[in-house]
């Protein structure tokens, strides 16, 4: 029967998850004992920073946001920092904040890499610490902040299991060059948004924001927009059913299973303030834009953000890609699912993909920019210059570096004027898709004087070892004999199964041949009919709904 079915398939679920319960506790051992020493790095910049801002007279406060205040931080994260102008000192410009305090580190010795990003909607002064973490300071960002206050909440909510599901989701993401809004996919915090909007789906957290409309309690507004949410004494909420049985690598097998088989990204939305529980998901005419957005992920109070907005074609299969191969990988009863298996040990591809990304606006003295770029660039350790011309509104470039560290360094040279071009350069930290998947349009230039070669004869074996496919993305045993070894990605929406439209779901699975409703979740075998994916799994037999089962 269906009802013996789905429990057959939950107890597997429970299985893997405590199969991946221990690998991820011997990991996350010795990845804790690294992020203490961050934790007490933080709250030292941040005292500092209160310091330095008292030292300059700066009317206002100074308070930590993002990860690192709500409690979903790592070694690799940022400590990100907002100086809320007060007083007098409400009317001094953003700029003229952070230059100040710009100036005043640069005569101290106190840190380094500081990069101006002044030229943009929220300016923002990026610098690194003298124990190597890097820092973001910005002004009056009063949304971040209650942000921020609600995912801590969550965080206290739903303790352990929650706090390491959104931490390794967010390094899964990271090691496997899935964020960046440069190269077309998405942020670490729309990660952290995905992560907190699939547990509340299953059960383990609740919908703050509802619960305080529930409430009665008054709207809280900052920027125009509404962000009151409940707060929930200890041991208020007790998630019920299934759900409270899940581990951790439960729910992390659940999370690669939702989200790269089950949910129908051309129907519904992943919108935290309208959660519910499974398999009640949030359409998207219930949103802002409709059916516009192909990637709809809502930022918890702005309703005019999509964090989705970004993204393009072949950086959301950039990303369903990996998820589809994360959650086969954790099904596969040949090789137990370890956290190892999906992030080896040495695996981060920031670090193997240091490249700059710059455009320039035409029009532009484009035979000068190649020198103009090595000039500036050769300094900090850059060891090859792509340029390519053929676009009719700008030139668009990358620069590769030896190291993450120098490429760090580099940056720091962003808004630099360029004389070839009459205007400052914008530069964007990158992994190169771009760059790999167009090389025949680029130019490689190998040295400052040396004459340009086309990148796609003579860079082609050299930049393929560095986007090798994924660890993961292999095939095992358990497979059809005679299949290709890898599941490698592909750009093109027919090469990687998948097809994006509203109405459509994610098209055809594309994988190696699967029983039907494998682990009743719902996923339709190969050849199934098209609606199968469009309407979602039926009721009860999809992974959220038996985690969310009542």
């Amino acid at each position: 029967s269906r009802t013996a079915a789905a429990m057959a398939s939950l107890d597997r679920l429970l299985e893997v998850g405590r199969q991946l319960d221990q690998s991820l506790a011997e990991w996350l051992a010795d990845f804790d004992r690294e992020r203490q020493r961050w934790k007490q790095e933080a709250r030292r910049i941040e005292q500092l920073a209160v310091t330095v801002c008292a030292s300059l007279g700066l009317e206002g406060s100074l308070q930590a946001f993002g990860s690192a205040a709500s409690g979903f931080g790592s070694t690799t994260s940022d400590v990100d920092l907002v100086f809320v102008r007060e007083g007098e000192g409400a009317g001094i410009p953003p700029q003229q904040v952070l230059q100040s305090l710009k100036a005043y580190l640069e005569s101290t010795g106190a840190c380094y890499n500081m990069t101006r990003v002044f030229n943009v909607r929220a300016p923002l002064l990026k610098l690194t610490d003298e124990s190597g973490i890097e820092v973001d300071m910005q002004v009056d960002n009063k949304l971040g902040l209650r942000n921020t206050a609600l995912l801590a909440a969550y965080r206290s909510i739903g303790g352990v299991r929650a706090e390491t599901v959104v931490r390794v989701v967010k390094e899964w993401a990271r090691r496997c060059g899935l964020v960046g809004t440069v190269d077309g996919m998405i942020n670490s915090y729309a990660w952290t948004i995905l992560a907190i909007y699939y547990l509340q789906v299953v059960g383990l957290l609740p919908n703050l924001q509802a619960l305080a409309k529930e409430r009665g309690l008054e709207p809280v507004v900052v920027d125009g927009a509404d962000t009151r949410f409940a707060t929930i004494a200890a041991g208020e909420f007790v998630p019920t059913g299934s759900v409270a049985l899940a581990s951790a690598g439960a729910l992390l097998c659940g999370f690669f299973e939702f989200y790269g088989n089950e949910f129908d990204w051309g129907r519904f939305a992943v919108c935290p303030r309208l959660a519910r529980r499974a398999p009640g998901f949030v359409r998207k005419a219930e949103m802002n834009y409709g059916d516009r957005p192909l990637m709809y992920i809502e930022d918890p109070f702005d309703r005019a953000a999509n964090l989705g907005h970004g993204t393009t074609a072949i950086g959301r299969e950039r990303i369903m890609h990996a998820l589809k191969a994360a959650a086969r990988r954790t099904q596969d009863d040949q090789e137990p699912a370890t956290w190892f298996m999906l992030c080896p040990d040495g695996f981060d591809r920031p670090c193997s993909q240091p490249f700059l990304k710059a455009r320039l606006r035409k029009p532009c003295r484009e035979s000068e920019v190649p020198g103009e770029m090595w000039r500036l660039f050769e300094p900090f350790g850059a060891t090859c210059v792509f340029v390519r011309p053929d676009d009719a509104q700008a030139v668009e470039v990358y620069i590769q570096f030896g190291s993450w560290q120098e490429l760090r360094s580099a940056q720091s040279a962003n808004e630099s004027n360029l004389s070839c071009c009459d205007q400052p350069i914008a530069l964007y930290i990158s992994l190169g898709y771009g760059l790999h998947e167009e090389l025949d349009r680029f130019v490689a230039y190998e040295t400052p004087s040396g004459a340009g070669i086309n990148a796609g004869m003579g860079y082609i074996a050299t930049l393929s070892g560095l986007f090798a496919p994924l660890p993961f993305a292999t095939r095992t045993a358990g497979f059809a004999p005679g299949a290709a070894n890898a599941l490698e990605f592909v750009p093109g929406a027919a090469s990687a199964g998948l097809a994006w439209g509203a109405g459509s779901g994610w098209g055809s699975y594309a994988g190696p041949p699967m029983p039907a409703q494998a682990w009743g979740f719902g996923m339709p075998a190969p050849g199934a009919a098209a609606d199968a994916w469009n309407y979602g799994p039926p009721p009860g037999a999809s992974l959220s709904a038996q985690l969310g089962d009542h």
